[in-house]
């Protein structure tokens, strides 16, 4: 696939907030309290403050309270079935609502609230000098969110997610397509995916030590 020869300023900010929590006993882990406010509207005020825009929200389990979480904030909802709602077709329901966006995604996980604005900044950094139409973030002791996709793979992750079967590797899967990649090293480690108790307790540990 070949590279996007020009780089429009402007990036959009893909929230994926639409997952089962089936981990987390209760409520939704997005709703669960980190540094005072709920899960997934600490990550999608990240997203806003970088300068993301638009911020699309895709919801899908425990869509009424997402949205009662990020009341007042500027952002848009994309929905995709609960029974559905998978990443790759979760990411797929929010770059729909990018058809007349010139610039490419950063796409973020809802349930990684200590998600700094250094590796969106340095990722976006690469893409603006780069050639690559995919990256992400290469953290200390693994690679992780945000990824970021350029536009001309949109129409790829729209067919992959068509048939993504039990498939959700988003990464692999737009290589295997011919996505041209890039890692970006970021000397920290990887911010806590919160899906258990105890991985929301790590989460706010750390965020404690800052």
């Amino acid at each position: 696939m070949r590279p996007e020869m020009s780089r429009p300023p402007g990036l959009a900010g893909v929230v994926l907030a639409a997952g089962r929590s089936s981990r987390m006993p209760g409520r939704s882990k997005l709703l669960r309290s980190y540094g005072g406010e709920p899960v997934v509207r600490r990550t999608v005020r990240t997203a806003m403050d970088t300068g993301l825009v638009p911020v699309i929200v895709v919801v899908g389990h425990a869509a009424a309270g997402v949205r009662e979480a990020l009341a007042g904030l500027d952002v848009t909802f994309a929905t995709v079935p609960v029974a559905g709602s998978r990443r790759l077709r979760s990411l797929a329901a929010g770059l729909r609502l990018l058809e007349e966006h010139p610039g490419g995604a950063m796409v973020l996980l809802a349930d990684e609230p200590g998600l700094g604005s250094v590796p969106i900044e340095a990722v976006r950094q690469a893409w603006i000098e780069g050639r690559s139409t995919l990256l992400r973030p290469s953290f200390r002791d693994r690679p992780g969110h945000p990824v970021l996709i350029g536009r001309s793979l949109f129409s790829v992750v729209h067919e992959i997610a068509r048939d993504a079967g039990p498939d959700d590797r988003l990464w692999e899967r737009l290589l295997a397509a011919g996505a041209v990649a890039e890692e970006v090293p970021i000397e920290d480690t990887a911010p806590v995916d919160i899906d258990s108790p105890a991985h929301l307790r790590r989460a706010r540990a750390r965020m404690r030590k800052r």
